[in-house]
C-alpha cells in the first residue's frame, strides 16, 4: 500500500497522468467536444476559447509546476536536445518582447500575443509527449476507440448522405465550431499513434485504410497526403525487416485506386484532387500570395526577418507564409535555423535508429512518424505556429530516455499488446 502510493504521489507519474489525460484532451476530446457543439448545439464557456488552447494553458502551467519536482529526483533526464527545445521557446519570447519594447506599431503588439500563445502550446504539447508513459492501456483504448468511432459514424454518413465530403460547420450550419483543419489536426494525431504502436499487419492495414477513408472526407488536403507519404515511408523501413509489409504498400495502391475508381466523378470536385490543378485553386492563389510577401520581406532584411510582417503587410494573423519561411520572416535566420534543427535532426536520428533495430520499437517509431509529418506539412503547407511539431520534439525526447535508459519504464512505448 505504502509502495502504491509512493508511486501515485511520484512526480514523473503524476506527469504521465497529465499528459495522457492532456493528449486524450487535445485530440479525441476536441473532436468530439466540437462535433458535439455543432450537432447538438451546445455551447462553450467562452473560457475554454475553443478548447485546444484553454487546455494546453492549464497544461502548460501543470507541467511547469511539476518539472521542478520531477528535477529533483530525475536530474538527469534533461539531455541536450530537451535544453535546446527550452532554449528555443526562450528565444522567441525574448525575440517578440524585444521587437515589442523597440518598435511602435499596433501590428507589433498582435505578433507579440500570437508568439507568447504559440510558445504556451509549444510548451505544453512538447511536455505531454515527453511524458507519455511507457504503457497506458488506457490511452490506447480510447484512441482506438475514438477511430473506430470516427470511422463508422462517416460511413453511415457517406451511405445516409451519398457524399463524399464532411464539414461539420456547413452541415449543421453552426458557426462556433472548430473548422475543418482543426478536425483532421486531431484526427491525423489519432491515427499516426495508432499506426506507429500497432503490433501487427493487420492492425497498421485496417488504421491506414480507415485513416486514408477518414482524413479524405475531412477534406484536409495538406493532413490527408501528409498521412499518406508517412505510411509509405513507414512501410518503406518495415519491408527492410519484414517482407510483408509489402503487403500494407500493395493494400494502400489497390484502396486508393479502387476508391478513385468507384468514386471519380465525385472526386473530381474535392479538395484533395485540387493538386492536379493547384492555379485553379482559390486558397492556393491565396497562400502563393502570402509566400510572395514573405520572401519579399526576408530579401529586405534576411538576417533578422520582419517580425509581424504577416500582421502589418498580410492583414492578421492566420496571413502568413504556408511555410517555414513564416519562421524566418518572424524570428529572423537565427529562429528559423535553430527550428529547423529541432525538428530535422529527431527525423534522421530516429531513421537512423530504426533501420539499426533488429526488431520495431514503438518509441523511436512514433518519433519518426510525428516528426516527419509535421516537418513536410511544416515544409509544404503549415506555418512555424502549427503546435504539433512540438508533439514531435516530446516524443523524440522520450525516446532519448527510454533508450538511454535515464527513467525506469515498465513498457517500452504506449502499445497494444493489452
Amino acid at each position: 500500500m505504502s509502495h502504491m502510493r509512493k508511486r501515485i504521489l511520484d512526480p514523473w507519474h503524476m506527469a504521465e497522468l497529465v499528459s495522457v489525460g492532456g493528449l486524450i484532451v487535445l485530440f479525441p476530446g476536441f473532436l468530439f467536444v466540437h462535433f458535439s457543439v455543432a450537432a447538438f448545439d451546445v455551447t462553450l464557456p467562452s473560457i475554454l476559447d475553443g478548447l485546444f488552447g484553454f487546455s494546453s494553458a492549464l497544461l502548460m502551467v501543470t507541467f511547469a509546476a511539476l518539472f521542478p519536482l520531477i528535477l529533483r529526483g530525475y536530474a538527469n533526464v534533461v539531455s541536450t536536445y530537451v535544453l535546446a527545445v527550452f532554449g528555443f521557446i526562450v528565444f522567441t519570447l525574448i525575440w517578440a518582447f524585444t521587437h515589442t519594447t523597440v518598435l511602435d506599431g499596433a501590428y507589433v503588439k498582435v505578433a507579440f500575443i500570437q508568439s507568447v500563445e504559440t510558445a504556451v502550446l509549444w510548451l505544453a504539447l512538447f511536455f505531454v509527449g515527453m511524458f507519455l508513459p511507457g504503457h497506458s492501456s488506457t490511452l490506447y483504448r480510447t484512441l482506438a476507440g475514438s477511430f473506430l468511432l470516427i470511422f463508422g459514424f462517416l460511413l453511415l454518413h457517406v451511405f445516409q448522405m451519398g457524399e463524399l465530403t464532411f464539414n461539420v460547420s456547413r452541415m449543421y450550419d453552426a458557426d462556433n465550431v472548430a473548422s475543418y483543419q482543426g478536425f483532421a489536426r486531431s484526427a491525423l494525431v489519432i491515427l499516426i499513434i495508432l499506426l506507429s504502436v500497432a503490433s501487427t499487419i493487420k492492425q497498421r492495414i485496417v488504421i491506414l485504410m480507415g485513416g486514408l477513408f477518414i482524413l479524405f472526407l475531412l477534406g484536409a488536403r495538406s493532413e490527408f497526403y501528409a498521412f499518406v507519404a508517412t505510411t509509405l515511408l513507414m512501410v518503406s523501413i518495415l519491408t527492410l525487416k519484414d517482407s510483408r509489409y509489402a503487403v500494407v504498400m500493395i493494400a494502400t495502391i489497390i484502396g486508393t485506386s479502387v476508391v478513385v475508381a468507384v468514386g471519380y466523378e465525385s472526386l473530381v470536385q474535392s479538395r484533395q484532387l485540387e493538386i492536379l490543378n493547384l492555379p485553379s485553386s482559390s486558397s492556393w492563389q491565396s497562400r502563393q500570395w502570402l509566400n510572395e510577401i514573405a520572401i519579399r520581406q526576408l530579401l529586405d532584411t534576411p538576417v533578422f526577418g520582419y517580425f509581424g510582417g504577416h500582421v502589418a503587410e498580410g492583414g492578421g494573423t492566420g496571413n502568413y507564409a504556408h511555410n517555414m519561411l513564416s519562421g524566418w520572416v518572424n524570428y529572423g535566420m537565427l529562429g528559423f535555423f535553430w527550428y529547423l534543427l529541432l525538428s530535422l535532426s529527431p527525423l534522421l536520428i530516429s531513421i537512423k535508429r530504426l533501420l539499426a533495430m533488429k526488431t520495431q520499437d514503438p518509441a523511436w517509431m512514433l518519433a519518426f512518424t510525428i516528426n516527419f509529418s509535421s516537418l513536410l506539412l511544416v515544409s509544404a503547407a503549415k506555418p512555424i505556429f502549427w503546435p504539433i511539431a512540438a508533439l514531435g520534439w516530446g516524443f523524440f525526447a522520450r525516446a532519448i530516455l527510454l533508450s538511454s535508459g535515464r527513467v525506469h519504464a515498465k513498457g517500452v512505448w504506449l502499445t497494444s499488446s493489452r
